[in-house]
């Protein structure tokens, strides 16, 4: 998907190396290319992107991809601790849905951001898992 090819070259390290929070298999943690870290730590970014590819949206998240997303809640929120100093209880976990783009990502923000997490349909990355450890098929 053509629309879909700057994530891909960040999946593949050919962008964006330069703002990478942390990886696994599962997936990379980059702050967004518009936070400066050296500003206000409230305007705080990062996106999480799984490396499977063929998932475009929650609507494709079954129970087998549950490791994957609780790994992105487990390792995620330590990383940005550790890079930027603002704790778990300081940051907001979402999917956008419908997303802006269709390969699935979790965006990471301040929750003194609530313009912007409000500013669309958004679903929390903790009630995702929920619901999909409740029915596999929830989605």
């Amino acid at each position: 998907m053509k629309h879909n090819s700057w994530i891909y070259d960040v999946l593949e390290e050919k962008k964006e190396k330069e703002l990478r929070v942390f990886e696994n298999e599962h997936f990379m943690l980059n702050k967004d290319w518009k936070f400066n870290d050296g500003d206000d730590i409230k305007t705080l970014y990062c996106l999480a992107i799984p490396r499977q590819r063929d998932l475009k949206s929650i609507r494709d998240l079954t129970a087998s991809n549950l490791p994957m997303l609780k790994s992105i809640l487990d390792e995620s929120y330590p990383a940005i601790e550790k890079m930027f100093g603002v704790p778990k209880e300081k940051l907001k976990a979402y999917f956008h849905y419908q997303p802006t783009y269709y390969h699935l990502h979790i965006h990471f923000v301040h929750v003194e951001q609530q313009g912007l997490i409000n500013a669309r349909e958004n679903i929390g990355l903790e009630d995702v898992i929920f619901n999909i450890e409740m029915a596999s098929d929830y989605y």
